[in-house]
């Protein structure tokens, strides 16, 4: 079995990241003063990187149940 088929490959891509950007800068504008961009921020993030973990996690089972 070859180990580096199991590695992790998660990575963001660029319009990821640009998303991120995007809704951080939300959080962190100096008159922002509201409550609201920051709640938005993080449910995104967290949301998008567990969904990016599901993802993930699925493909190595995959790979595990195939190479058993």
């Amino acid at each position: 079995m070859d180990v580096r088929a199991l590695e992790p490959t998660l990575a963001l891509s660029p319009v990821q990241l640009a998303l991120f950007a995007q809704k951080a800068s939300l959080a962190i504008r100096p008159g922002n003063r509201t409550l609201r961009p920051r709640v938005f921020t993080w449910i995104f993030v967290l949301h998008e990187l567990f969904v990016d973990l599901l993802h993930e996690m699925t493909i190595m089972l995959n790979r595990i149940h195939v190479a058993a």
